[in-house]
């Protein structure tokens, strides 16, 4: 059985740089606007844009990944149940070698209310399938996801590092993390890095 993790493969990267790895890459991977389950993909990589109130989640088995940007206000995130049905469906949540990370969601006000229960239903399918996974949720800015099953890297695209003026090699990525995001919980094995 594959032990898959995505040690020291979650990067913080400028949308620069998140834009030219996704330039040449087939729009079939693209999840794109509107964001719900027609617009998932599964395959040996996805990538998504625009992530602020939305929730991302990219569970990967063996070779492939699936991918799934939802609004909280789309059709989908109203009936979960769907969306379970849908993942049940795609891939087998009963492997154990399934993996996955959770990004996104807005915390703190009541305009997020419905961002916040999205996130949530995601968190509880995970835990209630025993599916390990990083999330990183909440925080400032949208976010640019890249994941590639076949390198086990998941990009996290932001605009903030070049508007903030970050000097990476004096900030340690983590530390960034924490700031652009307000609730990180990775496993064990996984690490952020530049």
């Amino acid at each position: 059985m594959t032990n898959i993790s995505f040690q020291s493969k979650i990067r913080i990267i400028p949308n620069s740089k998140f834009n030219q790895k996704t330039r040449n890459i087939d729009k079939n991977f693209l999840i794109d606007y509107p964001w719900g389950l027609k617009n998932s993909v599964l395959g040996n990589q996805f990538y998504t844009t625009d992530v602020l109130d939305c929730s991302v989640l990219g569970l990967r088995c063996k070779n492939k990944v699936l991918g799934l940007h939802i609004g909280p206000y789309s059709n989908d995130s109203y009936n979960f149940s769907n969306i379970e049905k849908f993942i049940e469906k795609t891939i087998s949540v009963k492997d154990s070698s399934l993996k996955g990370f959770l990004i996104g969601s807005k915390m703190g006000f009541d305009v997020y209310e419905e961002s916040e229960n999205l996130f949530e239903k995601f968190r509880n399918f995970l835990r209630n399938h025993k599916i390990q996974f990083s999330e990183l949720r909440g925080g400032i800015g949208a976010k640019n996801i890249f994941y590639s099953a076949e390198t086990d890297e998941l990009l996290i695209g932001t605009d903030l590092i070049e508007k903030e003026q970050i000097n990476i090699n004096k900030t340690k990525a983590i530390d960034y993390a924490r700031h652009i995001f307000e609730e990180i919980r990775l496993l064990d094995q996984d690490k952020i890095s530049w």
